[in-house]
């Protein structure tokens, strides 16, 4: 039985199997651009501050901020103090 050279080098593990490459790419999660806001609410009745941290998919700071707002007024909470603004590339 004769190998090919490429064979040779799959089975002793110097060239990758081509379906392992595959399915490494199909694993990989791509990272996007994105925003991501941080605020210190609390309810609207009163109680304890919570962190509240909204992910965004704008790259514009001041979208970002308004998006968080609006979701923050959705689920009934006030806001408290903006916390953090962190941009991932």
């Amino acid at each position: 039985m004769q190998l090919t050279e490429i064979e040779m080098r799959r089975a002793l593990g110097l060239e990758p199997d081509d379906k392992a490459v595959k399915e490494e790419i199909r694993k990989e999660k791509r990272v996007f651009p994105h925003t991501l806001i941080t605020y210190s609410v609390r309810r609207a009745d009163g109680g304890p501050t919570f962190k509240f941290e909204h992910k965004s998919r704008s790259i514009s700071i001041d979208i970002a901020k308004l998006e968080a707002e609006k979701e923050i007024k959705r689920k009934g909470l006030v806001v408290w103090a903006l916390l953090d603004v962190e941009q991932i590339s």
